[in-house]
């Protein structure tokens, strides 16, 4: 949206249901230019909101006939047949401009109200709308909405420190600029910085997020690893590959989430040459030899995998995840080790959570990545 010279001014989530669902859409409508829902668009009964559209916009829904050759064509594709509940989603609010799915079976589209306000509704699979939001919603946005004004985007992304520290870290310029502005987007494990500069033209626009820029990463210092599309893992890949190291893991309490991040990050397999996932006694047992056995959230125990990850294999390093998640209420907590084996050097890091067992296997699963990442550049296990 900001690339288009619009401005986001809320988000909301709303329920399946027709009447709390068109209620939300009146509503941002009422001080919007532009509303853009995701999902709901499927062909079930609980796919509510084709009839809140048209419940807020006053447009009765009309059966579109050309949209149901694409759907049936698309199932056909994928070996699915095509049920009757799929016509549902050739209904459109009258007067709608159908935005077709090229990767899915739910079109999209596009209605303006009586009063102006265009909605926009695509579907919630990530992927289709991504792909619809690029080749059907810019190309209509831009044509509707020109620009008055540029605005540029910069997204700086921190990991080690919470929203509060990075908050007291940052001061003052969190007020920004009168041409940049900062706020905050939280995602689990992260705190990311989403800096906004406006100006004439576009390069006046991204001139005007320099000198903040300048002065957060000061301020932030090793908290933060990288910006825009970088991943904690991308950033780990990247100096690994510059340093022609590769990198084997061992995880014993974090569910596969590290050797799914590297995997996501390293396609290729140049740096990421595979890991063990499996649980605690299991990795324990298959060391051998003897060992006194260690609690499963010591630091000799995650020190020991490690060196398991790293001497097992050609990598250069191990990194080790371990520990105890106790599956407690009202949500499961976990206190783990975290360690990494590169050659000589070795680092141990501790780390207690909560949440959802997803939430803690991403936290712990950062935390590593960020083991990792202090020790290429030498720097403390924490810290900014």
């Amino acid at each position: 949206m900001v690339a288009l010279g619009i401005e986001p001014v809320g988000h909301q989530s709303v329920g399946d249901g027709h009447e709390p669902l068109a209620a939300a859409l009146r509503h941002a409508l009422e001080g919007a230019d532009v509303v853009v829902t995701t999902g709901g668009l499927g062909p079930t009964a609980d796919d509510a909101t084709r009839q809140a559209a048209s419940m807020a916009t006053g447009r009765s829904l009309e059966f579109r006939a050309e949209l149901v050759e694409p759907i049936r064509h698309r199932l056909a594709e994928r070996g699915r047949p095509f049920a009757e509940a799929n016509e549902r989603q050739a209904f459109l609010p009258a007067g709608a401009e159908a935005l077709p799915n090229p990767v899915g079976t739910a079109p999209g589209f596009a209605v303006e109200t009586d009063d102006g306000p265009l909605l926009i509704c695509l579907p919630g699979v990530s992927f289709e709308m991504e792909q619809m939001w690029r080749s059907s919603v810019e190309p209509l946005l831009r044509g509707r909405f020109p620009r008055r004004g540029a605005l540029a985007v910069r997204v700086l992304k921190c990991v080690g420190a919470g929203e509060s520290t990075v908050d007291e870290l940052l001061g003052e310029l969190t007020s920004g600029t009168a041409t940049a502005t900062v706020a905050f987007q939280l995602v689990v494990g992260e705190v990311h910085l989403r800096l906004v500069g406006h100006g004439v033209t576009d390069d006046a626009a991204r001139e005007a997020i320099v000198p903040l820029e300048a002065k957060v990463r000061s301020r932030l210092g090793r908290l933060l690893y990288g910006h825009d599309d970088d991943t904690l893992a991308s950033v780990v890949v990247r100096d690994l590959r510059e340093r022609g190291e590769r990198l084997s893991t061992v995880e014993g309490a974090t569910g596969g989430a590290l050797a799914l991040a590297l995997a996501t990050a390293d396609p290729d397999g140049a740096v990421f040459i595979g890991g063990r996932v499996a649980p605690e006694a299991v990795l324990w047992g298959a060391l051998g030899g003897g060992r006194t056995p260690e609690p499963p959230e010591s630091e000799a125990r995650a020190l020991a995998l490690a060196r398991e990850a790293a001497g097992g294999t050609e990598a250069a390093g191990g990194l080790a995840s371990t520990g105890l998640v106790r599956m407690g209420h009202p949500e499961p907590a976990a206190t783990y080790h975290l360690a990494v084996v590169r050659g000589v050097e070795e680092r141990v890091r501790a780390l207690a959570t909560s949440g959802p067992l997803p939430v803690i296997h991403r936290r712990a699963a950062l935390g590593a990545l960020d083991l990792i990442r202090r020790l290429l550049h030498g720097w403390s296990t924490a810290g900014p």
